[in-house]
């Protein structure tokens, strides 16, 4: 997973004087010595062993396992490589014919396509975007006396999926969720994704306290 996170993010993320800079800030941090990375067969090179660390992470976690007298765990087979990058991209196993196609992919870029592939899949965002709805407290359902209200709930769930798959920036992310019809009053990708329907405001109201009529509007109009 080190090499995913490093393929997938890491490598993207920075341009080379950057990421060198980064290594060498790394290497002088923890007394590691800067390692040229090397061409290898991507399926195989994720998990290294003490003496064929590719990349200053890797062999951070070897001096570790050294130092503490573990060894590293035997490399995956590529069976094994697959069902692990679906199950924590896409939440589902691989079918038997796609576990066939990467076993037998002699590419040495297999892996980088494989990872391609499913981070464009639209599953990716489902199953990612969970988990920032578990954090944002999200349900279709409310349950108890206001069941039938949260109608379109589901606009919300689809804007944090879309956005996952479209790759948007964190900061924006956060950003539109705040005060998207504040910053961004002519954009209308929001429009209507976190109205509060006037009878759930009317219960809320009931329940909470009396709001003053520009409370009122705030929140069934808020985006």
């Amino acid at each position: 997973m080190v090499k995913l996170v490093r393929q997938v993010i890491y490598s993207t993320a920075l341009e080379d004087d950057q990421r060198q800079a980064v290594e060498a800030g790394l290497a002088k941090r923890y007394g590691l010595v800067d390692l040229s990375p090397r061409v290898v067969d991507s399926a195989q090179s994720h998990q290294p062993s003490q003496a064929t660390s590719s990349h200053l992470i890797d062999a951070f976690i070897d001096q570790k396992l050294a130092e503490n007298g573990l060894n590293a765990a035997p490399t995956a087979t590529r069976a094994t490589l697959i069902r692990r990058a679906y199950f924590d991209l896409l939440g589902l196993p691989p079918t038997p014919e796609q576990v066939d196609k990467f076993v037998n992919d002699t590419s040495p870029f297999a892996w980088e396509a494989l990872l391609t592939e499913l981070l464009s899949s639209p599953q990716y965002g489902e199953r990612w975007g969970r988990h920032w709805l578990d954090v944002a407290r999200y349900a279709d359902t409310a349950g108890f006396e206001t069941e039938e209200f949260p109608r379109n709930a589901w606009r919300y769930r689809d804007w944090v999926i879309k956005a996952f798959n479209d790759d948007k920036p964190y900061d924006r992310f956060v950003q539109e969720q705040i005060a998207a019809d504040e910053l961004w009053p002519a954009n209308m990708e929001g429009r209507g994704a976190y109205a509060v329907p006037e009878e759930q405001v009317a219960h809320m109201e009931a329940q909470f306290g009396t709001a003053s009529p520009s409370q009122r509007s705030h929140c069934s109009t808020a985006g």
